[in-house]
């Protein structure tokens, strides 16, 4: 017999976690996915479905599922995590943390999949809990500023989401010092806040600071570098910058198809962009084909009644207008209203968009 004392179960799922958290940092998904998955089944042998351990072992699972884009499987389990840090009384640090870490996270995916309404108050809970419970300045309480920063990017409440980004990194520069990799994040978000208004010029100097970060951090072929290029790139359409703006996509592009494969939300988001470019540019044949490619993929990954699908819904019919196509372009932006109009405030600048265009498909 081996006198080598053997493992603690609980220890080594622990350790399983955590190599799955690097795997997904990493980008490595079906690593990070087997892993989770391990350490959630011997938690829930070993202490339980409502133990803290097992919960953080469950987020890295949502996480995974949700980076691969399994939205339901994420959504069940983010919610199992949110309901069994609710259950435990005990006043902890740890409890406190996983709690808002859950609800960030549930308010997050929801966002994702255009829940607007449902995910707001799940985010203002978890920025009162963090607040409350953990600290005004602790960088969780960054994390629960970004994520409503994100909700209001969407739902149109730009000056609420820029004083909440604006906070956050106030609050991660004196944590972690300017420069942090984290703060980059910020810069990114202040960035594709700025273009979601319409102002790009204010969005360039954030979104080229974050890309240039995360480049010097991770190289040109990590997914995270990919992701701060197109959002570069998008800025940058705005001002009229083609040349500069389309390598930046292709690199982007082809990072996420090796990374995800063909058909995830990310590659669906960078060739709705590469169509815009097309059409700009005047290759008609070539952006109509994106458009109409990114649009199965929004349907099949979203569904036919979520923003997004929505928004190459009204790209594409405002490109088919400008070629003269005036009743399928009507047929595509009577659907984008719709969709807009239900999950949208009214004076939000693509149900203001979407109408403009109707109304002059209409005459």
């Amino acid at each position: 017999m081996s006198d080598k004392p053997r493992r603690d179960p609980v220890d080594a799922a622990c350790l399983m976690n955590e190599r799955a958290q690097k795997a997904l940092a990493a980008a490595d998904l079906p690593r990070a996915e087997r892993l989770a998955r391990r350490a959630v089944a011997v938690m829930a042998r070993e202490v339980g479905e409502g133990h803290p351990d097992h919960v953080a072992a469950l987020l890295t699972l949502a996480s995974t599922l949700e980076m691969r884009g399994g939205l339901g499987g994420a959504e069940t389990a983010f919610r199992r995590a949110v309901a069994a840090m609710e259950a435990i009384s005990v006043d902890h640090p740890a409890v406190h943390l996983l709690l808002v870490q859950s609800l960030v996270a549930l308010g997050n995916l929801l966002r994702t999949a255009g829940r607007y309404a449902e995910a707001r108050p799940i985010l203002e809970r978890a920025l009162r809990e963090s607040e409350e419970r953990i600290g005004q300045e602790a960088e969780q309480t960054a994390w629960a500023l970004n994520a409503l920063g994100m909700l209001c990017k969407y739902d149109g409440s730009f000056d609420e989401g820029e004083a909440a980004y604006r906070r956050a990194l106030v609050i991660l520069d004196r944590a972690l010092g300017p420069g942090h990799l984290d703060g980059a994040t910020i810069l990114h978000n202040l960035g594709g806040l700025a273009h979601a208004r319409g102002d790009y010029a204010a969005g360039e100097t954030p979104a080229r600071r974050a890309y240039e970060m995360w480049q010097a951090a991770a190289g040109p072929d990590h997914p995270r570098v990919a992701a701060e290029a197109a959002a570069l790139a998008g800025v940058l359409d705005g001002l009229g910058r083609f040349a500069e703006s389309r390598p930046l996509y292709e690199r982007a592009l082809a990072v996420f198809t090796r990374t995800y494969g063909d058909e995830h939300y990310e590659v669906a988001v960078t060739l709705n962009n590469l169509a815009g470019l097309a059409a700009a540019e005047g290759r008609a044949a070539e952006a109509e084909s994106l458009y109409r490619r990114t649009l199965a993929m929004k349907e099949k990954l979203l569904g036919a009644e979520h923003p997004d699908t929505a928004l190459t819904q009204h790209n594409l019919a405002d490109f088919l207008a400008a070629e003269g196509r005036v009743k399928e372009a009507r047929a595509l932006s009577s659907a984008a209203v719709r969709t807009f109009e239900t999950l949208l405030p009214a004076g939000h600048p693509k149900v203001v968009a979407a109408r403009g265009l109707l109304r002059r498909l209409k005459l």
